[in-house]
């Protein structure tokens, strides 16, 4: 049987919190495949219209991504004449990125004009 006496104190006092109170936790992660972006291009069908490479292939043939494939790449311009299709690229620049030869933005796929369903 302990007794205690509670007594208030305050918050400015409590200097005491020892550095293991305040570690966190300690989580195992998972280790992740080699290829861990390819589930970005998986559908949950069982068969899909669309794979990355074909994604890629017509990203490459396509006039507005190919050149926003190769900015991403190798550097925007300081200074670019945003016409069409471009200009909604040019103000996202920052937030594409490229994986398996497919742009991306954010954790979506820009699907070239030519696979787009009407």
């Amino acid at each position: 049987n302990y007794q205690y006496d509670i007594q208030y104190r305050n918050t400015k006092e409590h200097l005491n919190a020892d550095m293991l109170s305040r570690l966190p936790r300690q989580v195992a992660h998972p280790v992740v495949a080699k290829n861990e972006f390819a589930d970005m291009f998986t559908l949950t069908l069982s068969e899909t219209l669309l794979n990355a490479e074909l994604v890629a292939n017509e990203t490459r043939k396509d006039p507005i991504l190919s050149k926003v494939m190769d900015y991403t790449l190798n550097g925007w311009p300081k200074n670019l004449k945003c016409e069409g299709d471009l200009k909604a690229f040019w103000s996202r620049r920052d937030e594409l990125s490229h994986e398996l030869g497919c742009l991306t933005w954010g954790a979506r796929v820009v699907i070239p004009v030519k696979l787009r369903s009407t």
